[in-house]
């Protein structure tokens, strides 16, 4: 009855064998077709099908893989910057607290010194938040006059950038960019 000649009995004689088999509660010979074999048929009929399925199915697998590459490095930058803010907030302007310099001013100068003493042991085991960081005091440096110091913590934010990101990395490009104004 089967469709395919290689899967049917070749003579009359194999099935009775395998009559007398099944009688005698041994292995028959003949059996189900597998589930591969039945894969392999319904690919052959609906070829256009599958392929339609498989391409489709490869282009959710990629926009997913896409998506989360995208959805790890917009969760960097949030950590990056929310490191940036909490440094800003709690290192550079605590240091001008009106409560605990009493009515006294403060240079400019004054608060980006200590800020610039904290990044080593703040920032040691992460090295992208301390290049934002330096590239921030940088900028900031620049602004008050303060060359040298400007310098320093553009060409150490350089660096990093470098080594971690590379050389066509933006963020490198921006440290670039202000050493050149800068110069």
């Amino acid at each position: 009855m089967e469709k395919d000649r290689t899967r049917r009995y070749a003579s009359a004689g194999e099935l009775t064998t395998d009559i007398r088999r099944h009688l005698s509660h041994e292995p028959v010979t003949a059996g189900r077709p597998s589930l591969a074999y039945k894969a392999g048929k319904f690919v052959r009929r609906n070829r256009a099908m599958v392929t339609g399925l498989v391409a489709v199915l490869a282009v959710l697998i990629a926009g997913i893989i896409v998506s989360l590459v995208f959805a790890f490095r917009a969760q960097r930058a949030r950590d990056e910057a929310t490191a940036v803010a909490e440094f800003l907030q709690e290192d550079v302007f605590a240091a001008i607290d009106p409560y605990s310099r009493g009515s006294q001013q403060v240079p400019v100068k004054e608060i980006l010194d200590a800020a610039s003493q904290r990044i080593p042991s703040k920032f040691g085991n992460t090295p992208l938040h301390e290049a934002s960081i330096r590239k921030t005091l940088g900028a900031l440096y620049w602004k008050v006059d303060e060359f040298e110091e400007a310098e320093r913590h553009l060409m150490r934010s350089l660096e990093i950038f470098t080594r971690e990101r590379g050389r066509e990395d933006p963020r490198t490009i921006e440290v670039v960019d202000q050493l050149g104004r800068m110069y």
